[in-house]
């Protein structure tokens, strides 16, 4: 699966159209890992954004979340949209798992705390 980096754009225009074009759920599945392994802050909130469009099954969105390379842009993405996800994804597992997708690669205790003190609030 080719994956997509910060030095070229077209990997992830190329894997956009292959998504869009694909009639099988599990290439698609594997095609929003391979988008959300981007280094480039910009293209990762391209990312982000479009797996909040309708183009992307909520029970798919996961697969796009869940990066090391991504995950403080996810996390600052998802305390920014906090609202329109918890409209789309509700109070069930989805948004367990879309909230667990992103803050999964956190190690550290400060980054617990500042995930704690965000959903306290």
């Amino acid at each position: 699966m080719q994956t997509v980096n910060s030095s070229d754009r077209s990997g992830y225009e190329s894997l956009l159209r292959v998504y869009r074009e694909s009639d099988l759920s599990q290439e698609k599945t594997r095609i929003l890992g391979a988008l959300a392994s981007c280094p480039d802050p910009n293209i990762t909130l391209e990312v982000l954004n479009f797996i909040l469009s309708p183009q992307v099954r909520s029970q798919d969105a996961i697969f796009g979340l869940a990066s090391h390379e991504g995950c403080e842009t996810a996390w600052t993405w998802l305390k920014e949209k906090w609202e329109i996800i918890l409209e789309t994804y509700g109070s069930g597992y989805l948004i367990t798992r879309f909230v667990s997708a992103i803050v999964s690669p956190f190690s550290s205790f400060d980054k617990a705390k500042e995930v704690k003190d965000f959903f306290s609030t």
